[in-house]
């Protein structure tokens, strides 16, 4: 039962949303930074060509065509944080490259400071630190190549002034982006839990169901579905409460994560409704495990009403599979609740798979 619940939570954790609000704002600013860097690479070639700095003029042309080729592709692809690490981290090496440039002002070791809210924002805390760190590292010891170590004290105090705000942008924009990944995580996980059963919602339902027909499609494995509804539900509510409802509903998710594996997926549907999906599983043998469960049920203690103990209590079910029954999850659904029904239809506490 505790690995199903972490199971169940590591589901939750790995949900990826691709259209969130914060991977659009990813792609504004990278699409903004791209059309900045664009213009600002453009005025900064014809500059260097005009004082002669052949090779800078070179990296930033050639820098000015890439960003103007990605920029109509960060807009659609779907593989946003492929395409901003292919971006991101030439655009670094593009930078360190001009630094090293005997020609380059020195002033242009400003920039660096600028790297790690930028790395930090569009790859993450991890990457974003990694990738700061060895920039950091690479402009100190293009400085150091470039100017040596400073003799007077003046110009020890800029570097050291140079160093400090860099590092400590650093810290700002790495402790920032953990905190926001953690808000973001959590926000997740409230949106696909159902906080009354501690199941996962409908919401991670789809894209669960694609990652297990493809693992099962390329396995070729069975893959089905269990459509799950308490009888007598509103009866439960109306004669007791709706708390005892409440209850009732904790109780029969317990059962759930009891008498199913690791490996299933469960979540609550909607209502009094519930819902598996059992990978590896024919429809035969998703019988076999409807039936244990509503045995199961009919004979738990009704401990959420001391009133209703004695109560009966049942659960009715209906079964689809892939392939047989369909193969997108709203044809599925359509059978599986087509049969829910005939059960119910039939007079409950039973189970139809045909």
């Amino acid at each position: 039962m505790l690995a199903n619940a972490r199971h169940a939570k590591e589901e939750i954790q790995a949900m990826t949303i691709t259209t969130s609000g914060g991977d659009r704002q990813r792609r504004t600013v990278l699409r903004a930074m791209m059309v900045v860097t664009a213009l600002g690479g453009l005025l900064f070639a014809v500059l260097n060509l005009y004082r002669g700095l052949w090779p800078a003029a070179v990296v930033e042309f050639a820098f000015v065509a890439y960003s103007l080729i990605l920029l109509p592709i960060i807009g659609r692809t779907p593989r946003f944080r492929a395409w901003a690490v292919a971006y991101v981290i030439p655009w670094t090496g593009a930078m360190l490259s001009i630094l090293a440039m005997p020609g380059a002002s020195p002033s242009v070791f400003v920039w660096p400071i600028l790297l790690p809210l930028v790395l930090h924002f569009l790859l993450g805390s991890r990457l974003g630190l990694a990738v700061s760190l060895a920039s950091f590292a690479g402009a100190a010891l293009l400085a150091w190549y470039r100017f040596g170590m400073p003799a007077e004290s003046s110009s020890f105090t800029g570097a050291a002034n140079f160093s400090l705000a860099g590092m400590l942008g650093l810290a700002l924009a790495h402790v920032y982006e953990r905190g926001r990944e953690r808000s973001e995580r959590r926000l997740r996980e409230m949106a696909a839990t159902d906080t009354l059963t501690g199941l996962p919602n409908r919401n991670l339902l789809e894209e669960t169901f694609e990652r297990l027909r493809a693992a099962a499609s390329h396995d070729g494995r069975a893959l089905s579905i269990l459509l799950m509804d308490l009888d007598h539900f509103k009866d439960i509510n109306d004669a007791h409460g709706h708390a005892a409802g409440d209850r009732a509903l904790v109780a029969f998710a317990h059962r759930l994560r009891s008498e199913l594996r690791d490996e299933d997926f469960l979540c609550r549907f909607g209502g009094e409704e519930f819902l598996a999906l059992l990978p590896g599983t024919t429809k035969e043998v998703a019988r076999q495990v409807a039936e244990r469960l509503r045995l199961a049920w009919r004979e738990q203690p009704a401990r959420w009403c001391e009133e209703a103990a004695d109560s009966p209590h049942t659960v009715s079910v209906g079964i689809a599979t892939v392939g047989g029954d369909g193969a997108d999850l709203d044809t599925l659904l359509r059978s599986a609740d087509q049969r829910l029904y005939r059960a119910k239809a039939e007079g409950r506490d039973r189970i139809v798979s045909d």
